[in-house]
């Protein structure tokens, strides 16, 4: 019994973790099952299979007729290789399964499997080399075996589902189909030179005699050492990009936001001298009215100067202020175009980042006041935005002249998903629109119909 648990944990910890960071770049919203069922049934299949490999082991030594410890060294190599063999099979089924479960792009998917790859190929190696190097001991999912496993999951998980997640799950959602094409026949490349590299070694490891002087088999596991540093160099370099783009666009929208508050506080500014300028001239006026008795003249001057202040003030739209200030200079250039803005904004303190509301509100905005000045005839914008519970809602409607969409896929209430369609041009703005969305566990879906194009946001607030 003990042994049964023993190689059933060994093959669940060399395969379980290579099966989660297959599914970590992509969002709950993208399993084909669901999130949470899909995590049930990979890890029922990854126990099921763990269970399977002592039961296959156990009829081969029954056909020897002994156990074990018994098996001489070509016995328990012949052992290691039906395992390996068993284990092909499983990872070919749990590949297929992973293909299946996720609703994206091929491309993105192979990407995903051939970084996974190559991760458990540096897991296995890495220990393998403990083992015969280190232990001297060959046999299959020994204790120390077990022990290494455990050790390089809970060391080198952490970091890959770190990468897996934030650095290449933002990949795939900010860089358009053709760069990750070109990202995955690199990929491809580096994976099968290491795994070849690999290969030409492994056999020599495995005959390793701890007889013979170690300094014989020092350049396979140097060879070993600055291959894979190479490698997982190689792939951080490749991916580094996503966090300089990530800081250039956030800087970019913070000096946004900045200069729209600039431009506002200059706009007071220059209002307040026109006003003290004007407030002499008025005074003036008003005296003379009351020097020569002229009452009712005097109270119609003040009110025609009441409408006019009225008329100069700067629209407020909420007390939040990196939304007023965005909705004042997007909303002031497109009624300055003759657009119809129609607002609507029940917003205070949200947490939402500035950057981030500029993104969102910058990006729909700017394509709404685009789509309207293509309009031949009359154009509109209509914006609400509101919290209701923890969510905070945004509902633009703007005219628009037809669009199409080359790779959309609607759902049933006919919106679609960005992320779902190829980046040929003209969609960056609604990818990082989507991407921010998914930040903050929410979602941006778009639909066009009847000349109206709709874009529904929604993100998730934590209440102070």
């Amino acid at each position: 019994m003990i042994d049964f648990l023993r190689y059933m944990t060994g093959f669940f910890l060399q395969i379980f973790p290579c099966m989660v960071l297959c599914l970590l770049p992509f969002r709950p919203q993208q399993f084909r099952w669901g999130y949470k069922r899909t995590a049930v049934i990979f890890t029922a299949m990854v126990l099921g299979m763990a269970a399977g490999l002592p039961g296959l082991l156990q009829l081969q030594l029954n056909r020897m007729g002994y156990s074990m410890e018994a098996c001489s060294k070509e016995e328990r190599i012949a052992l290691s290789v039906s395992a390996n063999g068993y284990m092909a099979v499983c990872i070919l089924v749990g590949i297929i399964l992973c293909a299946l479960a996720v609703r994206t792009e091929l491309c993105k998917r192979l990407l995903a499997l051939l970084l996974t790859v190559a991760y458990g190929i540096i897991e296995h190696m890495t220990v393998n080399l403990f083992v015969y190097f280190w232990f001297y001991n060959q046999e299959l999912y020994s204790r120390e075996v077990v022990l290494l496993y455990a050790v390089s999951t809970a060391v080198t998980f952490p970091t890959a589902a770190f990468f897996m997640r934030k650095r290449f799950g933002a990949y795939l959602m900010r860089h358009s189909m053709r760069e990750i094409y070109s990202r995955l026949t690199m990929a491809v490349i580096l994976t099968v030179l290491y795994g070849v590299f690999v290969a030409s070694i492994g056999p020599a490891i495995e005959v390793f005699d701890e007889s013979v002087s170690l300094v014989i088999y020092l350049p396979y596991g140097l060879g070993y050492l600055f291959g894979t540093i190479f490698l997982c160099t190689t792939y951080w370099y490749i991916f580094w990009e996503v966090d300089k783009v990530l800081y250039q666009n956030d800087y970019k929208h913070q000096l946004n936001i900045q200069k729209l508050r600039y431009e506002a506080i200059r706009g007071d500014m220059e209002a307040m001298r026109r006003m003290k300028h004007d407030i002499r001239h008025h005074f003036r006026v008003l005296a003379n009215f009351l020097a020569e008795q002229k009452v009712e003249e005097a109270r119609q001057y003040l009110y025609n100067m009441n409408v006019a202040m009225k008329n100069q003030e700067a629209e407020n739209f909420c007390i939040e202020p990196a939304v007023n200030a965005l909705l004042q200079y997007y909303i002031g250039e497109a009624r300055s175009r003759g657009i119809a803005c129609h607002v609507k904004v029940r917003l205070e303190k949200t947490g939402i980042e500035d950057a981030d509301m500029t993104v969102i509100l910058g990006n729909c905005l700017e394509n709404a006041i685009r789509a309207c000045k293509e309009q031949s005839g009359p154009a509109f914008i209509r914006l609400k935005m509101g919290v209701v519970n923890s969510t905070l809602a945004v509902l633009l409607e703007n005219s628009s002249p037809q669009v199409s969409y080359r790779r959309a896929r609607q759902g049933d209430n006919g919106f679609w998903n960005v992320d779902k369609h190829t980046e040929d041009g003209g969609g960056i703005g609604l990818i990082s629109v989507a991407a921010t969305a998914e930040k903050y566990d929410g979602s941006a879906e778009f639909k066009f119909e009847n000349g109206v194009f709709y874009s529904r946001i929604s993100l998730e607030i934590n209440p102070e």
